[in-house]
Formats: structure tokens, C-alpha cells, sequence
């Protein structure tokens, strides 16, 4: 079945065609007189309503067409059945309600405007509403939902400064409202145009300036202060028309109480006025007058009397103590002053309380926390603790339900006196090229602490000797306990031995030794912590930390514990234990001590607690010489025999295996000394003299300065181990340091180009210069073979 249409509107006269093909079971079309029966629940076959209709297939069409009619008004689906010799089959057709014909727009005939007012003060917010009243070719209003369009010069339509609008009309009137707001000192007239098509309409809004001060509002942040108290005062000054006056519009303050005082003259921002009153010495109450032009206010503030009314601080005795069982003062008075609200003292015993705000958890504290005035003062004590820094106390009294307070200034805890235990010095680097250049200056900084670990005293003065190069006498703490000061290459230059012999390869010579020395306590055992010594029981002699002798410069002497001239070759593999004795030796030119005592003589630890003495703390920094650049072959015992014409001992990694390899034919019987030339890298392989090794230094095996460069490279083939680093800041030589292995290899097995020589080269970079710490000097290391 199908449908010429599969929907018709419902008005009685739409219609359609519905045609039923009628085949067999084969397919075949239907024989010619078969009938077919068309029934329907909505709709209709024909004028008169019919709701069935039949007909019959003829001229070998195997198909019939009836027609289908709406009926009006009747929306629905209708459901329409073909049945052929007891075979039934449907299809649906939508009936749907007629659209009513569009209503033609309403013609505007004319347009009257109207403003709620005719002027507005060009202060920014002064507003009213515009109204349009649209009137149709008829005479009337036109309908609601008519758009118009408006435009102003002048003014604007929202808070954001819009100066086109659109509304629409409603209320069955023909009116369109929108808003219309001033512009903040935009003087002139606003012409607003209202517009529907080619049909327009405009009107006229004057915006003016503020008119002359008519009336003013007065208020105050309190009405009731206490004596010596403040309070604003706000005058809102408004033309006759209730608008704010002009920006600048000046206000006159005035009190009638003798000793209270108001700021003369404000100008207005917005509108408002603001000044601040004052209250005197006297209570009662003040008249505050506001006055601009011929328009004035007052308004009344009460200044209390009785009660406290003002509390103070008055000072702190001293400002700086020291911290608990230091030599300065621990203990400082707090003083504060109450008044009564006409400036008197407040009546003995009234109660104060007190309170650390900003305490520093070191155990300081205060007492009495609460007490009463006498003549008006109270007053509390602090005492320090074991933490030096800042601290304030914080004061109140209570009046009913009212609190005042006051705080008082810092009141500083200073460290105690130097503790041998902390004190300690730091070089900023502690290899400096000094052996190459001289008058390289390199930072220092001496780090000195009171027992509890704090900072000591500010300028507190700590002096610096050396016994190589030249170093800054003193320098003076700042707050964090660093006394800086400087080094400065050159001579002397310790040496080990009684003949400076520039050439001799021992890892003692250039050691320098700085020490810094201040005048403190030394160290001891607080057992009960009470930061004081309370005896013998607390300082035990038998402890070279904590029983110290007179400062001293104890020279680099011994290594591995022997004293020179036992051997000390310089051995970048496994470097020597270099240290002092310990012990003043008047005969070596490169120490010396500190006389503290003044009797001539270098004293030992007494095995007693001094509380004042000179104490010191050492570092060493090593003054390196001019770089020096050994090449050869690495051994089995993880050694670097470097070629001197002997077999090595132990003897090199043996890869002489590799001589037989038909990828070296020509290469030269293996070599058992240290010479890492004519090496032959087969095939995919590695050099048969490798692993090569190198050692960098200066000429006592010592390493070279913080930022030189290690580069080893290589024309063919590639280089397999160390082949880039920068050192770091040492004093001790060692793999990594001073001492390295690499190889030559072969990594693309499956290259079939000829053999190729391959130069191979270490570079070290360490140029000389005087920044800090200086260069020992660039050097090449070639040496060369064959890379299959």
C-alpha cells in the first residue's frame, strides 16, 4: 500500500490517493476482478463520509486507487486497511490542524516619548526612565512585543556606559521603558532617540552640575571615645534636590570643647567629608559642627572619664641582655603607665597583666604577670633563656567589658659568649691555584656560636692567622655569627722539609693551615641543663674537644703517621693520610700560637674549665700547583703504570691475545711497559694495550682546582670510560679525582672501511687567572694507534 501524501490537514478538503498493488505468492501480479475492500477509522473515501469502499483490479494492473478525504476539524492518525481475499494490510495517515494565517505586523504610525525627569546631575549615578509609547495607522496602541530602538549622545543606558538600548513594548499600553543614567561630570543635554523602522521620535535631558550645598549628614564611627581617643567624622553634604555636591566641595569641622581638637577643612570625595576628631584631657561632651555654605550639622561625641583609659609603654631596662649564664645582663624591667580617661594616673593596685607575644621557646620567661600600678606605673621583669633573638610583652587591663593593651619594644637576647664548641671556619674554596698564581683572593668566613648554638653578639671580633699566603687580620660577626675575611695567594709556601726545594713530589707542601681565633669559654657537659657549670662533674679533661690548648697552627707533618723524611710519594690511586701532630713545634717556621696568657710559652690543656680564654678552630686549604699530565696503562691490580722505559709492576691488563688476531697482523710485539702508543683496535674490538689510564694533578700528586676540565678524545673509533668531567672543589686526590681509565673500542662491528690511525688526546683545561680560585694550567696528552 502506499499514499500519494502521509499527512492531510484537517479542513474537509485536503485529500490524497491510496493505491494497493496485489500480487501472488509467486510474485505474479493478481488476476484482473480480484476486489479489494478499503476501510478507515478517521478520514473519508468520499464527500458524503463513507468510511469502507471497494474496488476491483482490471486491464492486467493488478492494482487499485481509491481517494482519501479529511474530514474538518478531526485531528488524528487514521488507520487505513486494504483486504484481498481474506489478506489484510495497513498503512497510517496523520491528520493535522490548519495554521492560522500569520497576523500582519502592526504599522507604526507615530512615537511620543517621555522622561521622568527633564534634568540629572552629571555625578555617575543620578538616573530615570525613558519611555516610548507606539501608536498603530489605527490609532491605538500596538500590541505588545514591538522592538525599539534607542540611542543617546550624552548620558548612558547601563552602569557599563552603553550608549544604544532595545526594548519592547508590554503592559497592552505600547510603552517601551529603559533606563537612562548620568555620567560622571558629563555637563551638556542628552539628546535620546527613540526609532521603530523609519519611524523616530527624540527628547531632551539636561545633565547639570551639583547644585550648591542644601543640606548635610553627619555620623561618626563612635560617639563615645575615651580620653585622648579618636573617632571620624563623616559629613554627607546634598543639594536641594538630595544629590551628593561636587567632588572638591569644601566642608568646615569646628568643636566647641576647649583641648579637643577636628581637622579644620575636608573636601568632599563622593559626596562625603570625612575628619577626625580628637579628644583632649577633659571628659565630657563635644559638639562636633559640620559646616558648607549655608547648610550645616552637628553631632554630639561623649569623651568618657573614670575608669583606665589609656595604657602605655614606657620603657624597657636595658634593651639587650644576654642569654642564660652569659656575662651580660639577663634580666630586664618592662615599665608601662595606665592613665584614667582625664590623663591622671589610675588609683594604685589597679591590675595589669602580662604576657610574652613573641616568645623565642628557649625558656624565657616573665614574673610577675600580673600586678598592680603604683602612681600609675607597673612594671615586670624578663628573663632570658637558652635562645637568643627578639621579644615582646604585651600588657592589659580590663575595664568592665572593655580590654586595653599595649606592647612593648623589642627587648633583644644577645648569644652568650663564644663556646669552644662552636666555633668553626670555612673557606669558600679550599683548592686555590696558589702555587701558580699569586694574589688570587678567595673568601673566608668564621662561624662562631654561643653554647647554646646561637649567634654571638653582633660585631663580635674574631681574629685570622695563616702560615701560608696572606689572610685578613679580623673580621667582626654580623647577626648570623659569619665573621668574613679573605686569603690571598702567595708567600710563604708550607713546605715539608728545611729546603724549599720547588721540586719536591711530596703531598705535605702547600697545605696551608687558617685558623680563627675569639676570645670565649670552652665547652663543657651541662648535665642539669641549666646553661650554667656547676663543677668539675661537668667538664671532662680527658676530651681534646672539650679541653683545648692555646690556638695554635699546627702544620701538615706526618703522613700515614710518620714524620718526614719518611716517604710520602704523592699516589693519586690511594692518597696518603696527611695530618699534624697536634703539638706546637717552636722550631717550625710554619707554625706559631697565640699567647693568650701572656707568659711566653705554648700552653697545654690545664685539664680545668676556662670561662675566658681564647678559643680557635682550624681548616686547611691547599695552595695546587701547575698541572701535570701523566698518560699510560692501567695495571692489573687496578694501578696506572705510567712508561719510564721499565716493565710495569704489577704488570698492565695483558690483551696480547689480541696481537694474533688477524685484524692486527702488523701491530708490534706487546710493550710491558706503561707506553700506551701503537695500540691496535680489532674488528668490533677494544685496544689491546687498554684500558689506558691517566693521572692529573700537580706536580705533589695534589688535585687541581674546582672547575678545571678533563676531555679525552679520539680521531677513529670510540672512547669507552671517562671522556668529559669538571672537578670538584678537593683536597685529596683519588679515582674520579685525579686518577682515570679508559679505552679505545671499535663499536660498529659490521664497518668494512680500511684501518684507520687514531689520534687519541687528553686535554685538561685550567687556565691561569687571579679570580678565585685561580687555574693550574691547560695541557694535551697525545698519544696514537691503529683502529681496524
Amino acid at each position: 500500500m502506499t499514499a500519494g501524501s502521509s499527512s492531510l490537514i484537517a479542513d474537509g478538503a485536503s485529500s490524497t490517493t491510496i493505491t494497493a498493488q496485489l500480487l501472488t505468492s509467486t510474485g505474479a501480479p493478481a488476476a484482473d476482478g480480484t476486489v479489494v475492500t478499503f476501510t478507515t477509522d478517521l478520514g473519508r473515501f468520499d464527500t458524503s463520509g463513507a468510511k469502507s469502499i471497494s474496488a476491483t483490479t482490471s486491464q492486467g494492473t493488478s492494482s487499485v486507487t481509491v481517494p482519501f478525504i479529511s474530514e474538518p476539524g478531526v485531528v488524528g492518525t487514521a488507520t487505513v486497511v486494504a483486504t484481498a481475499e481474506g489478506i489484510p494490510q495497513s498503512l497510517t495517515i496523520d491528520f493535522v490542524a490548519a495554521v492560522p494565517p500569520p497576523t500582519p505586523p502592526p504599522t507604526v504610525a507615530g512615537i511620543t516619548m517621555e522622561a521622568g525627569v527633564d534634568s540629572l546631575v552629571a555625578n555617575g549615578t543620578s538616573s530615570t526612565l525613558i519611555a516610548a509609547i507606539l501608536i498603530s495607522t489605527s490609532g491605538t496602541p500596538v500590541p505588545d512585543g514591538v522592538t525599539v530602538n534607542f540611542l543617546t549622545d550624552l548620558g548612558r543606558f547601563t552602569t557599563d556606559g552603553a550608549k544604544t538600548a532595545t526594548a519592547t513594548t508590554s503592559g497592552g499600553t505600547g510603552t517601551a521603558l529603559v533606563p537612562f543614567i548620568s555620567e560622571q561630570n558629563v555637563i551638556g543635554t542628552a539628546t535620546i532617540v527613540a526609532n521603530v523602522a523609519a519611524v523616530a521620535q527624540s527628547l531632551q535631558i539636561a545633565l547639570t552640575g551639583a547644585g550648591a550645598p542644601a543640606r548635610i549628614i553627619l555620623s561618626a564611627d563612635s560617639t563615645t571615645i575615651s580620653i585622648a581617643g579618636t573617632t571620624g567624622i563623616s559629613a554627607q553634604v546634598l543639594d536641594a534636590d538630595g544629590n551628593n555636591v561636587a567632588d572638591g566641595t569644601a566642608v568646615n569641622f569646628a568643636t566647641n570643647v576647649a583641648g579637643t581638637g577636628v581637622t579644620p577643612v575636608v573636601t568632599t570625595t563622593n559626596g562625603v567629608a570625612t575628619a577626625i576628631f580628637s579628644a583632649g584631657t577633659k571628659s565630657g561632651v563635644a559638639t562636633i559642627t559640620a559646616t558648607a555654605n549655608s547648610a550645616s550639622a552637628a553631632i554630639s561625641i561623649t569623651i568618657q572619664a573614670g575608669d583606665p583609659g589609656s595604657l602605655e609603654f614606657v620603657s624597657a631596662d636595658p634593651t639587650l641582655i644576654g642569654v642564660r649564664g652569659s656575662a651580660l645582663p639577663q634580666k630586664s624591667t618592662i615599665t608601662f603607665r595606665v592613665r584614667d580617661q582625664n590623663g591622671n594616673p589610675v588609683d594604685d593596685g589597679t591590675l595589669v597583666t602580662f604576657t610574652l607575644i613573641s616568645g623565642l621557646g628557649g625558656g624565657e620567661f616573665i614574673s610577675p604577670t600580673t600586678a598592680g600600678t603604683l602612681a600609675g606605673l607597673v612594671s615586670t621583669v624578663l628573663t632570658s633563656g637558652t635562645v637568643a633573638g627578639p621579644v615582646r610583652i604585651l600588657a592589659s587591663v580590663t575595664v568592665g567589658t572593655t580590654t586595653l593593651t599595649s606592647s612593648s619594644t623589642n627587648v633583644s637576647i644577645t648569644g652568650g659568649p663564644p663556646s669552644g664548641a662552636h666555633i668553626g671556619v670555612a673557606p669558600a674554596f679550599r683548592n686555590i691555584a696558589g702555587l701558580v698564581t699569586q694574589g688570587i683572593i678567595c673568601p673566608l668566613t668564621a662561624i662562631v656560636g654561643d653554647r647554646f648554638g646561637n649567634p654571638v653578639p653582633q660585631n663580635t671580633a674574631v681574629s685570622f692567622f695563616t702560615n701560608g699566603g696572606v689572610v685578613t687580620a679580623q673580621g667582626l660577626t654580623d647577626e648570623l655569627g659569619n665573621a668574613p675575611s679573605q686569603i690571598k695567594t702567595g708567600p710563604p709556601t708550607p713546605r715539608v722539609g728545611s729546603t724549599p726545594d720547588p721540586n719536591i713530589v711530596d703531598p705535605r707542601t702547600g697545605l696551608v693551615t687558617v685558623i680563627a681565633v675569639t676570645q670565649g669559654e670552652e665547652t663543657f657537659i651541662d648535665s642539669n641543663g641549666n646553661g650554667l657549670f656547676d663543677g668539675p662533674q661537668e667538664f671532662d679533661p680527658n676530651d681534646p674537644e672539650i679541653d683545648t690548648p692555646e690556638p695554635f697552627i699546627d702544620q701538615v707533618t706526618l703522613c700515614n703517621g710518620q714524620p718526614f723524611p719518611a716517604p710520602c710519594a704523592a699516589n693519586p690511586v690511594n692518597p696518603p693520610v696527611l695530618s699534624g701532630d697536634g703539638e706546637f713545634d717552636p722550631s717550625n717556621r710554619f707554625e706559631l700560637f697565640i699567647d693568650g696568657n701572656g707568659d711566653g710559652i705554648w700552653n697545654t690543656p690545664n685539664g680545668f674549665w676556662d670561662a675566658n680564654k681564647p678559643i680557635f678552630a682550624s681548616t686547611r686549604v691547599l695552595f695546587s700547583g701547575p698541572t701535570r699530565l701523566r698518560i699510560g696503562r692501567l695495571t692489573i691490580a687496578g694501578t696506572c703504570c705510567i712508561p719510564d722505559g721499565q716493565p710495569c709492576d704489577p704488570p698492565a691488563v695483558n690483551n696480547s691475545t689480541l696481537r694474533a688476531d688477524p685484524e692486527c697482523p702488523n701491530a708490534p710485539a706487546d710493550d710491558p711497559t706503561g707506553n700506551p702508543n701503537n695500540f691496535c683496535v680489532p674488528q668490533g674490538g677494544s685496544a689491546d694495550r687498554g684500558p689506558f689510564c691517566f693521572l692529573v694533578s700537580d706536580p705533589a700528586g695534589r688535585p687541581l682546582v674546582s672547575g678545571s676540565s678533563l676531555r679525552v678524545t679520539t680521531s677513529s673509533g670510540t672512547i669507552s670510560g671517562t671522556n668529559s668531567l669538571t672537578l670538584p672543589d678537593v683536597l685529596e686526590g683519588g679515582p674520579g679525582i685525579t686518577f682515570f681509565s679508559f679505552t679505545v673500542v671499535d663499536a660498529d662491528a659490521t664497518d668494512e672501511d680500511p684501518p684507520e690511525a687514531a689520534a687519541v688526546n687528553v686535554t685538561v683545561t685550567s687556565p691561569q687567572t687571579v679570580t678565585c680560585p685561580g687555574g693550574n694550567g691547560n695541557v694535551d696528552g697525545p698519544f696514537g694507534g691503529l683502529v681496524q
